[in-house]
């Protein structure tokens, strides 16, 4: 009898876990790349080299070969390769003690198969010795599906959100 109860349970948790991943939507995965986004941008205090490190290892793995971006402030406008977009994080890391960046609403639009815009909203708040920022951004990111994965493509100013 406590064999069965325990394959039975083990059964309903298999259905659980199957269910969730296979019935999850392409917004559903697509939102869970702007929260792996903001966790491997993000940077508290306490944070090593080899956590850094493998953060930003993770961090090109969410972009394209190529990225295009147009958002205000940003040094590189422009078409950026994944790799010199994580350099360029890893050298912007090094001068904050604390980035924090929270999604606050996100909305999404798949257009086809292998491609998706997004609409978000987020929270950045950056610290360090000499320099205090804590506002809200809005941006749309199109979004590249390769190899059956979500990839951010480009980053632009939401120009319906802009004063």
């Amino acid at each position: 009898m406590k064999n069965k109860s325990i394959l039975i349970a083990i059964a309903a948790i298999s259905a659980v876990v199957a269910g969730y991943f296979l019935l999850q939507t392409e917004e559903g995965r697509i939102k869970r790349q702007f929260d792996k986004l903001t966790e491997v941008v993000g940077k508290n205090p306490q944070e090593g080299n080899t956590a850094t490190a493998i953060k930003m290892l993770s961090l090109g793995n969410l972009l394209c070969e190529k990225v295009e971006i147009e958002i205000k402030g940003f040094p590189e406008n422009g078409e950026n390769s994944s790799e010199s977009l994580v350099s360029l994080a890893t050298r912007g890391r090094n001068v904050f003690t604390s980035i924090n960046i929270k999604l606050l609403d996100i909305e999404t639009e798949v257009l086809s198969k292998d491609t998706a815009t997004s609409r978000c909203s987020v929270r950045v708040n950056l610290s360090s010795q000499s320099y205090s920022m804590d506002e809200i951004r809005s941006f749309k990111a199109d979004m590249k599906k390769i190899d059956g994965k979500w990839l951010f493509a480009a980053f632009r100013e939401d120009e319906l959100l802009v004063k």
